[in-house]
């Protein structure tokens, strides 16, 4: 559960159409957060920044159903 929690985080991050295709899967999602912090992560990537908004993205993404 933990390894497909982090590889829709990683895909979340690289990929703006897994966005689309989480929200399609899971429907309460709250997409303006999560654009958010994916946006934030991706800054944090940018500025090797400590990684904050990727742990919180993470945080987000374990109160779905990932299976």
């Amino acid at each position: 559960h933990q390894k497909r929690l982090e590889q829709w985080r990683e895909r979340l991050i690289a990929d703006d159409a897994a966005l689309t295709e989480f929200a399609g899967e899971h429907a309460g999602a709250d997409l303006q957060e999560m654009r958010t912090l994916i946006r934030n992560a991706r800054k944090e990537i940018a500025q090797s920044k400590p990684p904050r908004a990727q742990r919180e993205l993470f945080r987000v993404l374990r109160g779905f159903s990932v299976d």
